[in-house]
């Protein structure tokens, strides 16, 4: 966050609340893992499954894959990974893509089809319909949105 504060762009403000939210939601996460030593060691499978979505938001994830590599079954993993984040895998999964897509949308000029590979998404008319359904617009509209309120503000885009 220091780092994109010091680019003072036309993107800054809006970058910094996306990390700002992740950030966020890192922290409940960290807390409810944390809150207990006891209660850590017990959820250190979906913490771990947590960190590889995360890093690896970008490649096919499957639900079979992350509970193998937690050695439990996939339908206890689900079950575990709701009751520890929340939310469910693939709604987890879909909102990390979606937020590095909304990062990407305001940060590159890739086409749409092109953010939504980079994210993950194997199909670009899912990405549109999630997007739209989490940011209340399409990532078209959101970009020029995006664009408009920093013109709006004085500032040029690069």
């Amino acid at each position: 966050m220091l780092s994109e504060e010091k680019l003072e762009d036309s993107y800054t403000s809006q970058m910094l609340r996306i990390k700002l939210r992740e950030l966020l939601i890192y922290c409940n996460r960290y807390c409810t893992f944390s809150a207990e030593p006891e209660e850590q060691k017990k959820e250190a499978d979906i913490l771990t499954a947590v960190q590889y979505i995360t890093e690896h938001y970008n490649t096919p994830i499957t639900l079979d894959e992350l509970a193998s590599s937690a050695g439990l079954s996939p339908s206890y993993f689900s079950k575990k990974f709701r009751l520890t984040t929340g939310m469910g895998m693939k709604e987890y999964l879909t909102y990390i893509r979606l937020n590095h897509a909304a990062m990407e949308l305001l940060s590159t000029n890739h086409s749409i089809m092109d953010v939504a590979m980079n994210c993950g998404f194997s199909d670009s008319n899912y990405f549109k319909d999630a997007f739209k359904k989490s940011y209340n617009m399409s990532p078209r509209a959101y970009r020029a949105s995006k664009a408009n309120t920093s013109m709006k503000e004085g500032e040029t885009l690069e």
